[in-house]
C-alpha cells in the first residue's frame, strides 16, 4: 500500500527508520495545520453566536425575541456544520497517521 500526503496526496517516500511520514512536506504541514485552526475558530464563532442568540431569545425586548427564534435554529445548525467539519479533518488527519 502506498501511502500519500494528507494534505495534497502526494506519494510519500517510505523510510524503514522512525516514524512514517504524514506529510509530503513542510508546507502541506502548516497548511493542515492552518486548515484545523480555522476550523477551531470557525465552531468557537458558531458556538458564541448561538450563545447569544439564545440569551437574546431569552432576556432581549420584544423585537429581538421576535427575531432571535430563527437565528438560534440558523446558528444550532452552523455549530453541527462546523463541528462536522473539523470532525472531518480530524478523521482524515488519523487515518493518515496510521
Amino acid at each position: 500500500m502506498t501511502e500519500c500526503c494528507i494534505e495534497c496526496g502526494t506519494p510519500l517516500a517510505s523510510h524503514l527508520e522512525g516514524r512514517p511520514a504524514d506529510y509530503c512536506s513542510a508546507t502541506c504541514r502548516r497548511m493542515r495545520e492552518y486548515a484545523r485552526r480555522r476550523a477551531q475558530a470557525a465552531v468557537a464563532r458558531a458556538e458564541r453566536e448561538l450563545t447569544e442568540a439564545r440569551l437574546r431569545a431569552v432576556a432581549g425586548t420584544f423585537g429581538q425575541r421576535m427575531v432571535s427564534g430563527p437565528l438560534v435554529a440558523f446558528w444550532a445548525a452552523e455549530v453541527e456544520r462546523a463541528r462536522s467539519a473539523l470532525r472531518a479533518l480530524l478523521s482524515a488527519e488519523e487515518r493518515g497517521a496510521r
